[in-house]
């Protein structure tokens, strides 16, 4: 069971190292995923929701400010 938390984990950071090696962390600097080459469709919709990851118009970045704060509540939640 702990392997599969430990795989989402994996796989979210992953995309989250995608669009910071992009720079894609805001508006301005927001890219297709075509662009950053994202291939987690799953892991990419789950942080959508989240709201780590921001859609405009067709195009995404990483709300750096959500992405710590999900990053501590999963924290909490391992902890658990």
């Amino acid at each position: 069971m702990a392997f599969g938390a430990e795989m989402i984990v994996h796989k979210q950071n992953k995309v989250v190292k995608t669009f910071l090696s992009h720079s894609a962390i805001n508006k301005a600097s927001a890219m297709s995923l075509i662009d950053l080459n994202i291939k987690q469709k799953r892991t990419l919709h789950n942080l959508l929701k989240q709201g780590v990851i921001k859609q405009v118009d067709h195009q995404y970045y990483l709300d750096e400010h959500n992405w710590n704060k999900f990053k501590k509540s999963l924290k909490r939640f391992f902890l658990i």
